[in-house]
């Protein structure tokens, strides 16, 4: 199977989706931290967002090029690992600091930088995505790590 650009755009939107549902979880398990997750979980919703509007920008021809980057099973396997995390969060197997630690874990990941390489050898209508998500992603990064100091200490 050819990993072309919209296919593997199509399951990081719906990863960036299941991250935000995650992050939704998360703030109803652990009132402390509700606005945080909350707005990651807004702004998980606005990346998958922002991953469609450059897919619909590119030139058709362009869609079809083949992504070498990232293969779509690890897309695949990594939106099934979210998932499990959200079962595990609503059956109250999840504390607090893991929650964030988890979180901080998905947002250093290997496959959130696979994401970024994918857009940033997309075509220029993607770039301007790339750069918004990879700010995006170092911003979660350090609020979701001050957090975790934080209820750490």
């Amino acid at each position: 199977m050819i990993n072309t650009f919209v296919d593997v755009a199509a399951k990081l939107a719906e990863n960036e989706e299941a991250v935000g549902a995650l992050y939704e979880q998360f703030a109803a398990a652990f009132p402390d931290d509700r606005e945080l997750w909350a707005g990651l979980a807004s702004e998980e919703a606005q990346h998958a967002q922002w991953i469609r509007e450059a897919v619909s920008a590119m030139a058709p021809d362009a869609r079809r090029e083949p992504v070498p980057v990232i293969r779509l099973q690890a897309i695949v396997s990594m939106t099934a690992f979210v998932l499990k995390l959200g079962e595990r969060c609503r059956r109250g197997e999840i504390t607090r600091v893991n929650a964030l630690a988890l979180a901080r874990d998905l947002e250093n990941s290997v496959h959130e930088g696979k994401l970024l390489d994918v857009l940033s050898a997309a075509p220029a209508t993607a770039v301007s995505v790339d750069k918004r998500l990879a700010a995006a992603t170092a911003e979660h990064r350090a609020r979701i790590s001050a957090t975790l100091q934080r209820a750490r200490a």
